[in-house]
């Protein structure tokens, strides 16, 4: 009974092995599992993306691969400088969408920005503000040229858009609900474009245009405000 049992796990083993060797190391690449690991990776091919191509894949990604097979979606393109919006108009007829589906809005882009608190009704007013704010370690000051700004606290200057928003939401979690954000020195005028009622085959063909203008982000149009009844 013994020598049956002997022989039945031996033949066993055997199967095992031959099954091992034809499925795992079959002939066709003739190389064994340390080696092939070694044809896994290729060094020289691979490079370091930075933050800016990282966030538009990942923007890209996500508007066109949950909207592939779906019609009636609405994107956001831009900041597109003059020349810039020129060429991408002339991409805008192969996606062969209706006039009202195409818009655009204008806004500005200045050289820096500056964060503020909207013109109390006095300069006796914004000094007083000024006080509370100091109380709270914020540093700020007075415009005090004749513009449309005049008595307006400025609480800093910056260097991009992105750089104002998150100053922003740091003061908001001071306690300060007031602020808002302008641009500074040069302005210059861009253009957000809104494409609205693409199907998946038409987003599909915005991704190809968008490749020729790598600067520019894509993103879903934010929802509609409802009115509340």
């Amino acid at each position: 009974m013994l020598k049956f049992f002997f022989w039945v796990l031996l033949a066993a083993n055997v199967v095992l092995f031959v099954f091992q060797q034809t499925y795992f190391d079959a002939p066709s690449s003739g190389k064994h599992e340390p080696e092939r690991l070694s044809y896994q990776y290729r060094e020289d091919q691979i490079r370091l993306l930075s933050t800016d191509e990282i966030n538009r894949a990942i923007a890209k990604a996500q508007v066109i691969s949950q909207d592939m097979t779906t019609a009636g979606t609405c994107v956001e393109i831009g900041h597109f400088s003059k020349t810039e919006a020129i060429g991408f108009e002339q991409q805008l007829p192969s996606l062969s969408l209706r006039p009202e589906n195409i818009s655009f809005t204008s806004a500005q882009e200045g050289s820096t920005y500056m964060v503020f608190i909207p013109p109390p009704a006095s300069q006796k007013a914004a000094e007083a503000r000024i006080g509370k704010l100091k109380q709270k370690g914020i540093e700020s000051y007075i415009i005090k040229d004749q513009t449309k700004l005049r008595w307006a606290i400025s609480l800093g200057i910056f260097k991009t858009h992105e750089a104002a928003i998150n100053h922003v939401a740091t003061l908001e979690k001071a306690g300060i609900s007031d602020l808002q954000i302008a641009p500074r020195g040069a302005i210059t005028e861009k253009r957000v474009y809104r494409l609205n009622n693409l199907s998946g085959e038409q987003l599909r063909a915005l991704e190809s245009i968008m490749s020729k203008f790598p600067k520019q982000s894509l993103q879903h149009c934010p929802p509609a405000s409802k009115n509340p009844a």
